[in-house]
């Protein structure tokens, strides 16, 4: 974490329609004269580099559509491990599947009221991402995925 002040907000995006990028940046944008903030826009640099730049960042916003898919993906638990708050949009039945999860929900519509949210509340910020690091090593870390993928060879009759 730096000590200066500035809370540096990233979205990262193969496709800006999937994942509403363009609101996402007019609202980080529109918040810029009200918070120190710095918006960080990863796209068409190759992997390592999005990693760093990441790594560089607080908070995540990771889509704020319903057009298909989880609501999350490696983009996601990438920047959950790295200790980032992550905002994205989880559709009600993954929400159902995952449980207690550590992604602040966001739509279109919210998306402002959550980030000032996150943004008022440093502990609030800390105390999410913390959560998310923790729940990527339960469910994401490589403990969790072989011990996932024995219980798939066990189902299947392999010993």
């Amino acid at each position: 974490r730096r000590e200066d002040g500035i809370i540096r907000i990233c979205h990262a995006a193969r496709n800006r329609w999937f994942k509403g990028s363009d609101h996402i940046e007019a609202v980080v944008l529109s918040l810029k004269d009200r918070y120190p903030i710095d918006w960080v826009m990863i796209e068409d640099v190759p992997h390592q580099q999005a990693i760093k730049l990441k790594a560089e960042c607080d908070i995540f916003i990771d889509q704020i559509t319903d057009r298909g898919g989880w609501g999350y993906g490696a983009s996601s638990v990438e920047a959950l491990a790295l200790g980032l708050t992550v905002l994205t949009r989880i559709n009600p039945r993954a929400g159902a599947f995952l449980g207690d999860h550590p992604f602040i929900d966001i739509t279109a519509d919210t998306l402002e009221a959550k980030l000032v949210e996150i943004i008022e509340e440093p502990a609030l910020r800390e105390d999410t991402a913390r959560k998310g690091r923790d729940w990527v090593v339960r469910h994401h870390g490589i403990d969790a995925v072989m011990e996932k993928l024995y219980d798939y060879y066990r189902e299947a009759g392999w010993r």
